[in-house]
């Protein structure tokens, strides 16, 4: 209990309570701009501004405080104020098709902890007094902060405030969003026709209706289609998930990376 520190029913430990509670809002401005230029090329523009709060992490996702819920109403773990698509899918001669995609986001939020069980109801999640879920941490709060753990200290330091450590690096108040994200992805397809139907000799296209298509021109007897799928194309670093521990090393920063670049290839044969 939060006045004594002892459980309700010390002799079935811990007890989680399930229950549909929780609430989410999502808000948001979509615009879609679609430009066709020629029978072969067109390009594909969404742009979506939003604002998404709930009080949950997810369906077993644990509160700060057990006996007060108020404070967990903030951003969602997924929100991104700003998202970008571009895509065009262009068909050349010789039935060779390409198709760019291209995806921007802004970074999402992460949670600020002190890494300690400050409260004692054995879940490491306690947030400085006064900070929200997912919410950022204002200078104005820094000396109400304990003690840095020593291991954020170099060697041969004694352990300082963790006021004094976030003052030297964040004067300003810790914001609690990450890095945002830039991907680039490009699939491109070639199609060989061989042999003849129907007394029709095959022909190649700019991939239009009834020429070339996934399927194949219905005058080719067979159909080789090479393509290859290339993901993350500039080989751009994308921070995953940052760490809000205020106590660990990783703080304010991202232990690990979405995917390298890669290459996939497909061969498919119809006939």
């Amino acid at each position: 209990m939060p006045d004594t520190n002892t459980r309700p029913a010390p002799a079935q430990g811990n007890l989680y309570q399930l229950e549909s509670s929780a609430s989410s809002r999502y808000n948001g401005f979509s615009f879609r701009l679609d430009r066709r230029f020629s029978r072969s090329f067109s390009v594909i523009t969404n742009y979506t501004l939003s604002w998404a709060n709930n009080d949950a992490g997810g369906p077993q996702s644990l509160p700060e405080n057990n006996y007060d819920l108020r404070s967990e109403w903030a951003r969602a773990d997924a929100d991104r104020r700003h998202s970008l698509l571009i895509t065009g899918p262009l068909s050349l001669k010789y039935d060779l098709n390409l198709t760019p995609f291209l995806q921007v986001n802004s970074g999402a939020p992460f949670n600020i902890t002190t890494g300690q069980d400050d409260n004692r109801d054995t879940t490491i999640n306690d947030r400085p007094a006064g900070v929200r879920r997912n919410s950022d941490l204002p200078a104005g709060l820094y000396a109400q902060l304990p003690a840095i753990c020593a291991q954020n200290c170099g060697p041969g330091q004694t352990p300082l405030l963790m006021a004094d450590f976030l003052a030297a690096n964040f004067p300003n108040g810790v914001r609690a969003v990450g890095a945002g994200s830039f991907t680039a992805n490009l699939r491109v397809s070639k199609i060989f026709r061989i042999g003849r139907r129907g007394g029709q000799a095959s022909r190649s296209g700019r991939g239009e209706q009834g020429g070339s298509g996934a399927n194949g021109n219905e005058s080719s007897r067979f159909n080789l289609q090479f393509s290859a799928q290339i993901t993350n194309l500039f080989n751009h670093v994308n921070p995953g998930a940052f760490t809000g521990v205020l106590t660990s090393p990783f703080f304010r920063r991202s232990n690990r990376v979405s995917p390298a670049r890669q290459i996939e290839f497909n061969l498919r044969f119809g006939f």
